[in-house]
């Protein structure tokens, strides 16, 4: 979860695990309160309900350093290139039965002009 303007890390992990992750920090989603509306109310600086601050805080002495280390990992790791992903892609839809698949655009140009 981020915070609006400007876009501050409040939250990284599950949205599944994000309601008691804010409830845990203080602010419980009221009942037959629409969640989603909730963290926007509490991440949005200026608002009645702004939280951000609190937030933000809350990460960056919590998550933020698991956060770091997962970004540092995934920088470090090679991923595949714009060539292999197409190929995987196009691999994939020749598996599917009944696709009739013209062959990969590895040139500068992927769509015919």
């Amino acid at each position: 979860l981020l915070t609006s303007n400007p876009g501050r890390m409040a939250y990284f992990g599950p949205m599944a695990e994000a309601r008691a992750y804010v409830a845990a920090c203080g602010h419980a989603v009221p009942a037959h309160a629409n969640t989603t509306d909730f963290f926007l109310d509490l991440l949005t600086p200026g608002t009645a309900q702004d939280a951000s601050s609190a937030l933000v805080d809350v990460f960056a002495a919590g998550q933020k350093p698991a956060f770091d280390s997962v970004v540092e990992g995934a920088v470090l790791t090679k991923g595949a290139g714009t060539e292999e992903m197409l190929c995987k892609v196009h691999g994939q839809n020749l598996a599917v039965e009944g696709r009739g698949m013209r062959r990969v655009r590895l040139g500068p140009y992927a769509a015919p002009f």
